[in-house]
């Protein structure tokens, strides 16, 4: 293997190692403080790990901002995914599932084929990224805490606040 097969294999190395760190964090903060706190933070990670990327893009600025995205992509990808599902009701929950699932792959498949067509242009990509997750993060004041989390955690008031 030579070393710059070694440096690539780093920065993919590094987003998966964020999400391993992300699934060891943020799966427990999300139910020790809620699913909301656990989806803003998660959403902030992955804002703070593009801006690293794309404004100074190095090669450990990216290795960093990867890791950092990590641990905010397992969070969108879990905790977040969850939240949304304890949004809405049984009945809607399969239909919300897939909506969110299909939007995910297709944002995939998107990548590859930005890259098949011959795109090498990384920050181009970050920035759409980061947009995005900077719009989500404009409408946190609006987010309720999850009422599912509230009753297992039998806080009834906070649960009919939610509702």
């Amino acid at each position: 293997m030579c070393s710059s097969d070694f440096y690539t294999g780093l920065i993919g190395a590094a987003c998966f190692a964020g999400m391993l760190l992300g699934a060891l964090t943020l799966s427990p903060l999300s139910d020790k403080f809620g699913r909301r706190p656990a989806h803003i933070l998660s959403n902030i990670l992955y804002v703070i790990g593009c801006g690293l990327m794309y404004l100074f893009p190095s090669y450990w600025t990216i290795v960093g901002g990867c890791l950092i995205n990590g641990i905010g992509m397992y969070g969108r990808l879990v905790v977040s995914y969850l939240y949304c599902l304890e949004l809405v009701d049984e009945a809607s929950s399969k239909i919300v599932a897939t909506i969110a699932m299909t939007l995910n792959a297709a944002c995939s498949g998107l990548v590859a084929l930005y890259y098949i067509g011959g795109g090498k242009d990384a920050e181009f990509l970050i920035l759409i990224a980061m947009i995005v997750t900077l719009f989500t993060l404009a409408m946190w004041p609006f987010l309720p805490e999850s009422p599912k989390l509230l009753y297992e955690r039998e806080d009834f008031e906070g649960c009919r606040r939610e509702l």
